[in-house]
């Protein structure tokens, strides 16, 4: 893995895939409880919710910049 930081050049690197892999596990399943909150309240309204996971998950890897 090449010289990859937290939050850009000048954040903390990564050390390897699996602290990356968990960092952003952590981030998404701590949203995880509101989500399932949205989806039970408004099981029509799948796809606002199914945008928001996606968002998520890309501002979650954006993090990680080499």
């Amino acid at each position: 893995m090449g010289e990859a930081q937290v939050d850009g050049p000048n954040g903390p690197r990564v050390t390897g895939p699996e602290e990356m892999a968990g960092r952003c596990c952590a981030e998404l399943t701590a949203a995880m409880p509101a989500w399932k909150d949205r989806l039970a309240e408004d099981p029509e309204h799948f796809g606002p919710l199914e945008h928001d996971v996606h968002a998520a998950c890309a501002r979650s890897i954006r993090h990680y910049r080499g």
